[in-house]
């Protein structure tokens, strides 16, 4: 673009080229843009599928953007044990005795 405004000034170069070179650019700055939104769509979706839903906000931000912040469970969840990988789960719905 500055070359050809440069060549332009110069009358190395028709206005046609100035307009032509400014429209590629702001073509390219328009694909880089839209690049850029799919990027962090995908982080924002992968994020969102792999936090607990009782995330605190601030945890769930510091996922989106790069800035760790070290999670411990408070509460009763801290003194929950994580669960052997051999063990089953209990079900999601009690069932009702009969």
């Amino acid at each position: 673009m500055a070359m050809a405004e440069a060549d332009h000034a110069k009358g190395k170069r028709p206005i046609e080229a100035v307009v032509a070179a400014h429209a590629a650019l702001v073509n390219q700055q328009e694909r880089f843009l839209d690049a850029v939104r799919t990027y962090n769509l995908e982080i924002a979706e992968y994020a969102m599928a792999v936090a607990e839903l009782a995330l605190p906000d601030d945890q769930f931000v510091s996922m989106l953007i790069d800035t760790p912040i070290q999670w411990r469970p408070s509460g009763p969840a801290a003194e929950v044990l994580p669960a052997a990988a051999n063990t089953p789960l209990p079900p999601a719905v009690p069932t009702r005795a009969e």
